[in-house]
């Protein structure tokens, strides 16, 4: 399985998990429309919400960061999709 230590990450990557299958599931931030999204490079599965980057959840105690950063971390726990042959960024 390949851990992707190797390949330089895309533009905005700020943590990177790998997923089952060796998949990256990538957790990115967009300053132009201030958001963190994380995404799936194996199933192209994403977290639907996409944070305001400062804003807090209900709870107050969690950045979008941080939520963010914990729905990729569970997803690549259990996803077993593979990247696409020829490699991924």
């Amino acid at each position: 399985m390949s851990t992707q230590t190797g390949t330089a990450w895309p533009e905005g990557v700020i943590a990177r998990y790998v997923n089952v299958g060796g998949a990256p599931v990538d957790v990115t931030e967009y300053p132009a429309e201030s958001a963190t999204q994380a995404k799936c490079g194996g199933c192209n599965r994403y977290d639907a919400t996409e944070w305001d980057k400062g804003d807090w959840c209900e709870n107050g105690a969690r950045s979008a960061e941080a939520e963010a950063r914990a729905w990729a971390q569970s997803h690549a726990e259990r996803c077993r999709a593979m990247p696409k042959p020829g490699g991924v960024s």
